[in-house]
Protein backbone atom coordinates (compact mmCIF):
# COMPACT_ATOMS: atom_id res chain seq x y z
CA UNK A 1 0.00 0.00 0.00
CA UNK A 2 3.05 2.13 0.73
CA UNK A 3 2.82 3.69 -3.69
CA UNK A 4 -0.69 3.67 -3.08
CA UNK A 5 0.15 6.03 -0.49
CA UNK A 6 3.05 7.81 -2.14
CA UNK A 7 0.90 8.37 -5.42
CA UNK A 8 -2.23 9.81 -3.47
CA UNK A 9 -0.03 12.20 -1.30
CA UNK A 10 1.42 13.63 -5.00
CA UNK A 11 -1.59 14.08 -6.83
CA UNK A 12 -2.97 15.94 -3.76
CA UNK A 13 -0.13 17.99 -3.67
CA UNK A 14 -0.34 18.37 -7.43
CA UNK A 15 -4.16 19.64 -6.79
CA UNK A 16 -3.50 21.58 -3.67
CA UNK A 17 0.26 23.27 -4.76
CA UNK A 18 0.32 22.90 -8.10
CA UNK A 19 3.75 19.97 -8.51
CA UNK A 20 4.07 18.31 -11.10
CA UNK A 21 4.92 14.84 -9.94
CA UNK A 22 6.52 12.01 -11.37
CA UNK A 23 3.96 9.13 -11.15
CA UNK A 24 5.29 5.71 -11.33
CA UNK A 25 2.97 3.78 -14.43
CA UNK A 26 2.46 0.57 -12.22
CA UNK A 27 -0.12 1.86 -10.10
CA UNK A 28 -3.47 -0.49 -9.06
CA UNK A 29 -5.81 2.54 -10.40
CA UNK A 30 -8.78 0.53 -8.35
CA UNK A 31 -6.85 0.35 -4.82
CA UNK A 32 -6.17 4.10 -5.42
CA UNK A 33 -9.73 5.16 -6.27
CA UNK A 34 -11.03 3.23 -2.58
CA UNK A 35 -7.92 4.84 -0.61
CA UNK A 36 -8.71 7.94 -1.55
CA UNK A 37 -12.58 7.29 -1.41
CA UNK A 38 -11.84 6.23 2.21
CA UNK A 39 -10.29 9.55 3.01
CA UNK A 40 -12.70 11.51 0.68
CA UNK A 41 -10.60 12.91 -1.13
CA UNK A 42 -11.15 10.75 -4.61
CA UNK A 43 -12.92 13.85 -6.13
CA UNK A 44 -9.36 15.72 -5.83
CA UNK A 45 -8.20 12.48 -7.15
CA UNK A 46 -9.72 12.59 -10.25
CA UNK A 47 -8.39 16.47 -11.10
CA UNK A 48 -5.03 15.64 -10.73
CA UNK A 49 -5.43 12.52 -12.93
CA UNK A 50 -7.46 14.25 -15.60
CA UNK A 51 -4.98 17.28 -15.73
CA UNK A 52 -2.04 15.28 -16.06
CA UNK A 53 -3.77 12.79 -18.56
CA UNK A 54 -3.01 9.25 -16.64
CA UNK A 55 -4.41 6.67 -18.26
CA UNK A 56 -6.68 5.52 -16.02
CA UNK A 57 -8.98 2.29 -16.74
CA UNK A 58 -12.15 3.32 -18.09
CA UNK A 59 -14.35 1.66 -14.92
CA UNK A 60 -12.34 3.41 -12.47
CA UNK A 61 -11.79 6.71 -14.04
CA UNK A 62 -15.99 6.52 -14.34
CA UNK A 63 -16.09 5.82 -10.66
CA UNK A 64 -13.70 9.06 -10.20
CA UNK A 65 -15.96 11.39 -12.56
CA UNK A 66 -18.74 10.53 -10.65
CA UNK A 67 -17.28 11.35 -6.79
CA UNK A 68 -16.48 14.53 -8.26
CA UNK A 69 -19.90 15.02 -9.98
CA UNK A 70 -21.00 14.29 -6.95
CA UNK A 71 -19.02 16.43 -4.93
CA UNK A 72 -20.09 19.70 -7.21
CA UNK A 73 -23.36 18.77 -6.46
CA UNK A 74 -23.32 17.65 -2.77
CA UNK A 75 -21.15 21.09 -2.32
CA UNK A 76 -23.94 23.12 -3.92
CA UNK A 77 -26.85 21.98 -2.22
CA UNK A 78 -25.08 22.08 1.43
CA UNK A 79 -24.15 25.82 0.65
CA UNK A 80 -27.99 26.62 -0.13
CA UNK A 81 -29.34 24.62 2.73
CA UNK A 82 -26.91 26.59 5.12
CA UNK A 83 -27.81 30.32 3.52
CA UNK A 84 -31.57 28.57 4.12
CA UNK A 85 -30.83 27.66 7.83
CA UNK A 86 -29.19 30.50 8.27
CA UNK A 87 -32.27 32.61 7.12
CA UNK A 88 -34.44 31.24 9.03
CA UNK A 89 -31.91 31.71 12.13
CA UNK A 90 -31.61 35.48 11.56
CA UNK A 91 -35.70 35.51 11.66
CA UNK A 92 -35.40 33.94 14.86
CA UNK A 93 -32.97 36.17 16.57
CA UNK A 94 -30.68 32.81 16.99
CA UNK A 95 -27.21 33.72 16.67
CA UNK A 96 -24.70 31.20 14.72
CA UNK A 97 -21.40 30.11 13.59
CA UNK A 98 -20.84 27.64 10.40
CA UNK A 99 -18.05 25.12 11.41
CA UNK A 100 -15.44 23.08 9.92
CA UNK A 101 -15.84 21.88 6.21
CA UNK A 102 -18.61 24.81 5.43
CA UNK A 103 -15.93 27.24 6.50
CA UNK A 104 -12.74 25.69 5.37
CA UNK A 105 -13.53 24.99 1.97
CA UNK A 106 -13.64 28.62 0.54
CA UNK A 107 -9.97 28.40 1.24
CA UNK A 108 -9.45 25.61 -1.50
CA UNK A 109 -8.99 26.51 -4.95
CA UNK A 110 -12.64 25.16 -5.34
CA UNK A 111 -15.48 24.56 -2.38
CA UNK A 112 -15.78 21.37 -3.79
CA UNK A 113 -12.70 19.82 -3.22
CA UNK A 114 -13.30 20.09 0.66
CA UNK A 115 -16.02 17.22 0.46
CA UNK A 116 -18.17 17.59 3.88
CA UNK A 117 -20.83 15.16 5.27
CA UNK A 118 -22.58 17.32 7.40
CA UNK A 119 -23.26 20.67 8.05
CA UNK A 120 -22.35 21.96 11.52
CA UNK A 121 -23.74 25.00 13.49
CA UNK A 122 -22.51 26.48 16.67
CA UNK A 123 -25.44 27.94 18.33
CA UNK A 124 -25.46 29.69 22.09
CA UNK A 125 -26.49 26.69 24.74
CA UNK A 126 -29.57 28.50 26.20
CA UNK A 127 -30.77 29.03 22.31
CA UNK A 128 -30.36 25.42 21.35
CA UNK A 129 -34.05 24.21 21.93
CA UNK A 130 -34.83 27.36 20.29
CA UNK A 131 -32.66 26.18 17.17
CA UNK A 132 -33.71 22.56 17.23
CA UNK A 133 -37.26 24.22 17.43
CA UNK A 134 -36.42 26.23 13.82
CA UNK A 135 -34.56 23.30 12.30
CA UNK A 136 -37.43 20.61 12.70
CA UNK A 137 -40.33 23.33 11.36
CA UNK A 138 -38.16 22.98 8.27
CA UNK A 139 -38.49 19.05 8.03
CA UNK A 140 -35.17 17.89 9.74
CA UNK A 141 -36.08 15.09 12.11
CA UNK A 142 -34.10 14.82 15.46
CA UNK A 143 -31.08 11.65 14.94
CA UNK A 144 -29.13 11.66 18.10
CA UNK A 145 -27.39 13.32 20.87
CA UNK A 146 -23.79 12.41 20.25
CA UNK A 147 -21.15 12.77 22.49
CA UNK A 148 -21.35 12.64 26.82
CA UNK A 149 -22.28 16.11 27.85
CA UNK A 150 -24.49 16.78 24.95
CA UNK A 151 -21.97 17.94 22.65
CA UNK A 152 -24.25 18.25 19.60
CA UNK A 153 -27.85 17.14 18.05
CA UNK A 154 -27.52 15.47 14.73
CA UNK A 155 -31.04 15.67 12.24
CA UNK A 156 -31.61 14.39 9.12
CA UNK A 157 -33.53 15.36 6.00
CA UNK A 158 -33.45 14.08 2.48
CA UNK A 159 -30.26 13.92 1.54
CA UNK A 160 -29.19 16.50 4.60
CA UNK A 161 -27.41 15.95 7.84
CA UNK A 162 -27.38 18.70 10.30
CA UNK A 163 -25.52 19.14 13.41
CA UNK A 164 -26.52 21.61 16.10
CA UNK A 165 -23.78 22.02 18.48
CA UNK A 166 -24.07 23.91 22.05
CA UNK A 167 -20.14 23.39 22.88
CA UNK A 168 -17.15 22.60 20.27
CA UNK A 169 -15.83 19.75 23.00
CA UNK A 170 -17.38 17.86 25.25
CA UNK A 171 -16.41 19.05 29.05
CA UNK A 172 -13.65 16.27 29.66
CA UNK A 173 -11.82 17.03 26.79
CA UNK A 174 -8.16 18.39 27.12
CA UNK A 175 -8.81 21.67 25.31
CA UNK A 176 -12.32 22.39 27.34
CA UNK A 177 -11.60 25.44 29.02
CA UNK A 178 -9.85 27.24 26.08
CA UNK A 179 -13.00 26.35 23.55
CA UNK A 180 -15.60 26.75 25.88
CA UNK A 181 -15.79 30.58 25.36
CA UNK A 182 -15.76 29.94 21.59
CA UNK A 183 -18.35 32.66 21.20
CA UNK A 184 -15.47 35.18 22.85
CA UNK A 185 -13.86 34.68 19.34
CA UNK A 186 -16.38 35.29 17.34
CA UNK A 187 -17.31 38.19 15.42
CA UNK A 188 -20.54 39.21 13.91
CA UNK A 189 -20.10 39.29 9.79
CA UNK A 190 -21.04 42.16 8.02
CA UNK A 191 -24.50 42.91 7.15
CA UNK A 192 -25.88 40.45 10.01
CA UNK A 193 -27.42 40.28 13.07
CA UNK A 194 -26.86 36.57 14.33
CA UNK A 195 -24.45 35.61 11.60
CA UNK A 196 -21.02 34.84 13.43
CA UNK A 197 -17.40 33.59 12.38
CA UNK A 198 -14.37 32.50 14.45
CA UNK A 199 -11.18 34.43 14.35
CA UNK A 200 -8.97 32.73 11.66
CA UNK A 201 -6.38 31.71 14.76
CA UNK A 202 -9.59 30.37 16.91
CA UNK A 203 -10.61 28.46 14.09
CA UNK A 204 -7.35 26.72 12.78
CA UNK A 205 -7.15 25.84 17.19
CA UNK A 206 -10.38 24.50 16.56
CA UNK A 207 -9.33 22.17 13.85
CA UNK A 208 -6.33 21.20 15.24
CA UNK A 209 -8.51 19.75 17.94
CA UNK A 210 -10.78 18.28 15.52
CA UNK A 211 -8.16 16.19 14.13
CA UNK A 212 -6.87 15.02 17.97
CA UNK A 213 -11.09 13.87 18.53
CA UNK A 214 -10.72 11.86 15.23
CA UNK A 215 -7.58 10.31 16.17
CA UNK A 216 -8.22 9.74 19.88
CA UNK A 217 -11.33 7.86 18.23
CA UNK A 218 -9.41 6.05 15.53
CA UNK A 219 -8.36 7.53 12.77
CA UNK A 220 -8.32 11.29 10.75
CA UNK A 221 -8.70 11.19 6.93
CA UNK A 222 -6.39 13.46 4.83
CA UNK A 223 -8.70 15.92 3.83
CA UNK A 224 -8.71 17.22 8.02
CA UNK A 225 -5.00 17.48 7.47
CA UNK A 226 -5.53 18.93 3.95
CA UNK A 227 -7.62 21.82 5.39
CA UNK A 228 -3.89 22.57 8.16
CA UNK A 229 -1.82 22.79 4.64
CA UNK A 230 -3.90 25.18 2.98
CA UNK A 231 -4.27 27.52 6.02
CA UNK A 232 -0.32 27.16 6.53
CA UNK A 233 0.81 27.84 2.62
CA UNK A 234 -2.11 30.50 2.85
CA UNK A 235 -0.28 32.39 5.54
CA UNK A 236 -3.35 32.80 6.95
CA UNK A 237 -2.97 32.65 10.20
CA UNK A 238 -0.70 34.35 13.22
CA UNK A 239 1.64 32.36 14.55
CA UNK A 240 2.22 33.86 17.46
CA UNK A 241 -1.72 34.08 18.75
CA UNK A 242 -1.27 30.55 17.25
CA UNK A 243 0.80 29.68 19.74
CA UNK A 244 -0.65 31.16 22.61
CA UNK A 245 -4.21 30.24 21.41
CA UNK A 246 -2.53 26.09 21.95
CA UNK A 247 -0.54 26.32 25.14
CA UNK A 248 -4.00 27.32 26.53
CA UNK A 249 -5.78 24.70 24.50
CA UNK A 250 -2.70 22.21 25.26
CA UNK A 251 -3.02 21.15 21.84
CA UNK A 252 0.79 22.27 21.32
CA UNK A 253 2.56 18.83 20.54
CA UNK A 254 -0.46 17.14 18.08
CA UNK A 255 -0.16 20.97 16.06
CA UNK A 256 3.43 20.03 15.95
CA UNK A 257 3.07 16.62 14.53
CA UNK A 258 0.15 17.79 12.02
CA UNK A 259 2.38 20.40 10.74
CA UNK A 260 5.17 18.48 10.57
CA UNK A 261 3.27 15.73 8.70
CA UNK A 262 1.78 18.09 6.01
CA UNK A 263 5.30 19.44 5.42
CA UNK A 264 6.43 16.11 4.92
CA UNK A 265 4.05 15.71 2.35
CA UNK A 266 3.81 18.74 0.75
CA UNK A 267 7.44 20.40 0.79
CA UNK A 268 9.20 17.03 1.55
CA UNK A 269 10.54 18.02 5.05
CA UNK A 270 11.88 14.73 5.49
CA UNK A 271 12.36 14.29 9.34
CA UNK A 272 13.01 10.64 10.65
CA UNK A 273 11.25 10.68 13.72
CA UNK A 274 9.78 7.64 15.12
CA UNK A 275 6.51 8.68 16.75
CA UNK A 276 5.75 10.75 13.21
CA UNK A 277 6.10 7.47 11.44
CA UNK A 278 3.84 5.58 13.30
CA UNK A 279 1.01 8.72 13.33
CA UNK A 280 1.49 8.98 9.49
CA UNK A 281 0.97 4.94 9.16
CA UNK A 282 -2.02 5.56 11.39
CA UNK A 283 -3.53 8.06 9.67
CA UNK A 284 -3.00 6.55 6.00
CA UNK A 285 -4.48 3.41 7.33
CA UNK A 286 -7.28 4.64 9.04
CA UNK A 287 -9.27 6.60 6.50
CA UNK A 288 -11.63 9.48 7.57
CA UNK A 289 -12.70 8.07 10.93
CA UNK A 290 -10.85 4.94 11.39
CA UNK A 291 -10.81 1.21 11.15
CA UNK A 292 -13.02 -0.65 13.59
CA UNK A 293 -9.51 -1.93 14.89
CA UNK A 294 -8.04 0.88 15.40
CA UNK A 295 -10.69 2.12 17.86
CA UNK A 296 -11.17 -0.48 19.55
CA UNK A 297 -7.64 -0.02 20.20
CA UNK A 298 -7.29 3.43 20.75
CA UNK A 299 -10.44 3.14 23.16
CA UNK A 300 -8.50 0.06 25.42
CA UNK A 301 -5.56 2.38 25.79
CA UNK A 302 -7.75 4.50 27.78
CA UNK A 303 -8.73 1.71 30.28
CA UNK A 304 -7.16 -0.41 33.03
CA UNK A 305 -8.04 -3.56 31.92
CA UNK A 306 -7.34 -3.81 27.88
CA UNK A 307 -7.75 -6.86 26.71
CA UNK A 308 -11.14 -7.39 29.47
CA UNK A 309 -12.49 -3.68 27.71
CA UNK A 310 -11.81 -5.11 23.77
CA UNK A 311 -12.99 -8.41 24.63
CA UNK A 312 -16.20 -6.59 25.93
CA UNK A 313 -16.52 -4.23 22.97
CA UNK A 314 -16.35 -7.29 20.47
CA UNK A 315 -19.48 -9.59 22.31
CA UNK A 316 -21.41 -5.69 22.20
CA UNK A 317 -20.56 -5.47 18.73
CA UNK A 318 -21.45 -8.46 17.45
CA UNK A 319 -24.38 -8.76 19.80
CA UNK A 320 -25.55 -5.33 18.48
CA UNK A 321 -25.01 -6.41 14.53
CA UNK A 322 -26.90 -9.71 14.63
CA UNK A 323 -30.20 -7.87 17.04
CA UNK A 324 -30.04 -4.66 15.59
CA UNK A 325 -32.43 -2.11 17.63
CA UNK A 326 -35.88 -1.41 16.27
CA UNK A 327 -35.48 1.87 14.40
CA UNK A 328 -32.86 -0.16 12.00
CA UNK A 329 -34.94 -3.42 11.97
CA UNK A 330 -37.60 -0.79 11.01
CA UNK A 331 -35.64 0.11 7.39
CA UNK A 332 -35.27 -3.47 6.69
CA UNK A 333 -38.54 -5.24 7.20
CA UNK A 334 -41.24 -2.21 7.03
CA UNK A 335 -44.00 -4.63 8.65
CA UNK A 336 -42.13 -3.65 12.12
CA UNK A 337 -43.43 0.00 11.53
CA UNK A 338 -46.81 -0.88 12.23
CA UNK A 339 -46.21 -4.23 14.12
CA UNK A 340 -42.96 -3.56 16.16
CA UNK A 341 -43.98 -6.39 18.60
CA UNK A 342 -42.77 -8.79 16.04
CA UNK A 343 -39.35 -7.41 16.39
CA UNK A 344 -37.90 -11.19 18.53
CA UNK A 345 -39.32 -12.43 15.64
CA UNK A 346 -37.48 -10.48 12.74
CA UNK A 347 -34.11 -11.16 14.42
CA UNK A 348 -34.79 -14.96 14.44
CA UNK A 349 -35.33 -14.51 10.82
CA UNK A 350 -32.61 -12.30 10.23
CA UNK A 351 -30.16 -14.71 11.89
CA UNK A 352 -31.24 -17.63 9.29
CA UNK A 353 -31.35 -15.31 6.42
CA UNK A 354 -27.71 -14.50 7.56
CA UNK A 355 -25.07 -17.19 6.20
CA UNK A 356 -27.05 -16.55 2.53
CA UNK A 357 -27.33 -12.63 2.61
CA UNK A 358 -24.80 -11.45 5.25
CA UNK A 359 -21.74 -12.96 5.14
CA UNK A 360 -19.71 -10.51 4.05
CA UNK A 361 -20.72 -8.88 7.00
CA UNK A 362 -19.81 -11.83 9.22
CA UNK A 363 -16.45 -12.00 7.49
CA UNK A 364 -15.46 -8.36 7.89
CA UNK A 365 -15.86 -8.53 11.43
CA UNK A 366 -13.93 -11.83 11.77
CA UNK A 367 -10.95 -9.85 9.84
CA UNK A 368 -11.47 -6.61 11.84
CA UNK A 369 -11.25 -9.27 15.40
CA UNK A 370 -8.63 -10.72 14.32
CA UNK A 371 -6.79 -7.43 13.34
CA UNK A 372 -7.69 -5.96 16.20
CA UNK A 373 -5.81 -8.67 18.52
CA UNK A 374 -2.71 -8.40 16.21
CA UNK A 375 -2.12 -4.55 16.72
CA UNK A 376 1.22 -2.81 18.04
CA UNK A 377 -0.42 -1.76 21.45
CA UNK A 378 2.82 0.43 21.82
CA UNK A 379 2.81 1.86 18.55
CA UNK A 380 -0.55 2.87 19.47
CA UNK A 381 -0.21 3.89 22.91
CA UNK A 382 2.68 6.79 21.57
CA UNK A 383 -0.57 8.44 19.35
CA UNK A 384 -2.71 7.62 22.28
CA UNK A 385 -0.12 10.03 24.53
CA UNK A 386 -0.47 12.71 22.07
CA UNK A 387 -4.16 12.78 21.16
CA UNK A 388 -5.77 11.71 25.02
Amino acid sequence: MEKIYDYTIKLLRYVLKGDVPDLPNDIDFEKLYEFGRSHGVENMLYVGLKDLKIDVPKEVFQKLYYSYLMSIKIDTLQTMELEKIGKAFEEAGIDYIPLKGSVVKYFYPMTNYRKSGDIDVLVRGNKLESARAVVENDGYKFNYIYEQNNVHFRFAKKTFCLELHRKLVADYNRSYDFLSRAWDYAELEDGTNHTYQFDINFLYVHLIAHIAKHLRSGGAGLRLFGDIWIMQNKNMIDKTKVRQYLEKANLSEIEKYTVKLVERWFLDKKENDKVLNKLELFVFRGGNFGTVSQKINMASLGQADSKQFKNKYWKKKFLSDFFEPLPYMKQKYPILVSHSWLLPIMWIYRLVKIPFTEMHMVSKHLKEYSMSKKSDMEDLSEIYRIVK
